[in-house]
């Protein structure tokens, strides 16, 4: 059974704001009272348009800085939500933004303020079944995605699998992975952060490498990780469930 793979912020998700003249911070709290459609975040981005798109357990959210307009699934309507439980909310290189529910990749269709799902086809069609856990533009056509089956990169203008990662080393660890997001670094590698670990997918290498995690004995940690960053100075950050690990 696949478990929860995202991590919730519970009951609420805090907005930050940096006071210009100070190094003092203000945390306001927007909640369910305010508009939010459920408590248990799930996926956050901002648009070019400055909306802030909130992925909850039920519905999906756009925040104008004042109030909430909500999104679900309606019955019978195609151009709703698949479903209510939003995986992941992001936009691509030209501003379009995506969204993948339990069962569905959508993107989102400004001027008539509706969902158009993505229809996958020929030998990509099993994806239209499938959790698609997270997603990452490589192109404005060209998008790795991220499922219960694996890494692929698909051509949604061409409609085919342009990369499975045939050649790679281990890639069949990639395979029922939990995942909580993808991440592209400066050197053009892919990382996949879950429960069950933090996993590299090496393009110089062709290899899938599992990063482990040890104490201060030298065991190997068995930690769930929820995200990773890459700073300025090309050091990799893992939030896990103990305290983040410096790579």
């Amino acid at each position: 059974m696949i478990g929860i793979f995202k991590n919730l912020l519970p009951l609420f998700f805090i907005l930050l704001a940096l006071r210009a003249f100070g190094q003092e911070y203000h945390f306001e709290h927007l909640t369910s009272d305010m508009g939010l459609s459920q408590g248990n975040v799930s996926s956050i981005t901002r648009d070019n348009k400055g909306f802030l798109w909130v992925g909850t357990e039920n519905g999906l959210n756009k925040f104008d800085g004042y109030s909430f307009t909500n999104y679900h699934h309606i019955p019978n309507d195609p151009y709703s939500l698949s479903n209510n439980w939003i995986f992941c909310v992001r936009t691509d290189l030209q501003n379009r933004l995506w969204v993948t529910t339990r069962n569905g990749f959508h993107l989102f269709d400004r001027v008539n303020d509706r969902f158009i799902r993505y229809n996958f086809q020929g030998d990509a069609s099993y994806l239209n079944n499938l959790f698609i856990y997270d997603f990452l533009f490589e192109t404005p056509s060209l998008v790795w995605l991220c499922s219960t089956k694996g890494l692929i990169k698909y051509d949604i203008d061409k409609h085919i699998i342009v990369d499975r990662l045939e050649k790679f080393e281990n890639k069949q660890i990639l395979t029922d992975l939990d995942v909580h997001s993808l991440y592209k670094d400066t050197k053009g590698n892919i990382w996949i952060v879950g429960n069950t670990g933090c996993y590299k997918i090496d393009f110089h290498l062709k290899k899938v490498i599992k990063i482990n995690l040890y104490d201060s004995k030298g065991k190997i940690l068995s930690v769930s990780t929820s995200d990773f960053y890459e700073d300025k100075n090309g050091n990799f950050w893992l939030a896990t469930t103990g305290l983040p690990d410096f790579l």
